[in-house]
């Protein structure tokens, strides 16, 4: 089963309410969503512990423009060229604890040419590689990935399929499309056993008919003294 990042937060807010959704939400959509992607690379760097990433995590991105700068220095105001250009693409924040994991695929938008990923000695040495110095390759830095050896000279944009830390940082985000998790039920779970538990509310005792709302605003109901 699948649920948009919409769906789920509605589903969230719901259960959390008591079923009694009100305009002045004791938690808000944007203190959702932070905690359902929180979740989600929870669930993320428990599949890489035991049994490798499920596809459904990544995502596919097509829009990461090409670019260029020019090495060099400025003196006295004025910059001056070195001659070299180095090649880059602007990299949306991806989940870095599950290391080169986080990148499934980086390339052309045919998939037709992938390019390898490096390390930095391995990018700075590639023109003396015997056998794949002419190789497409990259390196990432500080949130961007140093091209060498592109494929052609007029390539504009890079497709990856990548774990992005914010689903919601996809290229022309669709809030009605599936949140990109595997179980979807496991995720919503977590959420409000995490929830829960901040405002001392017993997972077990989620299932029972007593209303919650008063407890999510910061007080619990109390028993009325018998007359």
């Amino acid at each position: 089963m699948s649920k948009s990042l919409k769906a789920i937060v509605y589903s969230l807010q719901e259960e959390l309410s008591g079923y009694n959704l009100v305009d002045d939400a004791p938690i808000s959509d944007e203190y959702l969503m932070d905690k359902i992607h929180g979740v989600r690379e929870v669930l993320i760097k428990e599949h890489f512990k035991l049994n490798g990433i499920d596809s459904q995590f990544f995502q596919t991105m097509c829009c990461l423009e090409v670019k260029c700068f020019d090495q060099g220095c400025t003196l006295n105001g004025k910059f001056y060229k070195s001659g070299s250009v180095y090649w880059y693409v602007d990299l949306p924040p991806l989940i870095e604890s599950v290391g080169w994991k986080n990148i499934m695929y980086f390339g052309l938008d045919d998939f037709s040419t992938q390019f390898a990923r490096n390390s930095f000695d391995g990018y700075m040495s590639n023109e003396g590689a015997l056998w794949t110095s002419r190789m497409p390759i990259y390196v990432v830095v500080d949130g961007k990935a140093l091209l060498k050896n592109l494929p052609n000279p007029g390539i504009r944009f890079i497709c990856i399929m990548a774990l992005l830390f914010n689903p919601t940082d996809i290229c022309e985000f669709d809030e009605e499309a599936p949140y990109p998790v595997p179980d979807v039920h496991k995720l919503e779970l977590l959420v409000k056993k995490d929830i829960m538990s901040m405002y001392g509310v017993v997972p077990d005792e989620k299932n029972d008919a007593r209303d919650i709302k008063g407890v999510l605003h910061g007080h619990q109901n109390q028993p009325q003294d018998e007359e």
